[in-house]
């Protein structure tokens, strides 16, 4: 089996639909909408909130062959994986990105800690 997790219904959702629909990869998403834009609390906030919806769901995830993953809900997916509460064979970073390089000390510890040679990025940034 072959998953996207995204947080949103409308991620991606040109690209998300056609791999749902042309090569058979099953479809877990949290909300049916989004706020565009969220401040810094919400997101650290989201993603705690997350992590707790894909761990009360990681039967899903647990032996899946490919997860597709899109945005920050990757480090719990990551995170569930390195504690060994979910097997994958891969798992990709889909639309990674940091918009400013002040964050780049944060993402270097969280990357760090979580590398694994099952992620792999496709980065989506300028910096």
């Amino acid at each position: 089996m072959n998953l996207i997790i995204r947080e949103t219904r409308n991620s991606y959702k040109g690209t998300c639909n056609y791999l749902i629909s042309n090569h058979k990869l099953d479809d877990f998403y949290i909300s049916e909408t989004s706020n565009t834009i969220a401040s810094k609390k919400n997101i650290i906030f989201n993603q705690i909130k997350y992590f707790f919806i894909i761990l009360f769901n990681r039967k899903r995830l647990h032996k899946t062959n490919i997860i597709l993953s899109v945005g920050y809900i990757t480090l719990s997916v990551v995170f569930l994986y390195k504690i060994r509460l979910i097997k994958v064979n891969r798992i990709y970073w889909w639309g990674f990105f940091l918009h400013d390089v002040k964050y780049f000390s944060i993402f270097k510890i969280l990357l760090r800690l979580l590398s694994t040679d099952k992620l792999h990025f496709i980065v989506f940034s300028e910096h």
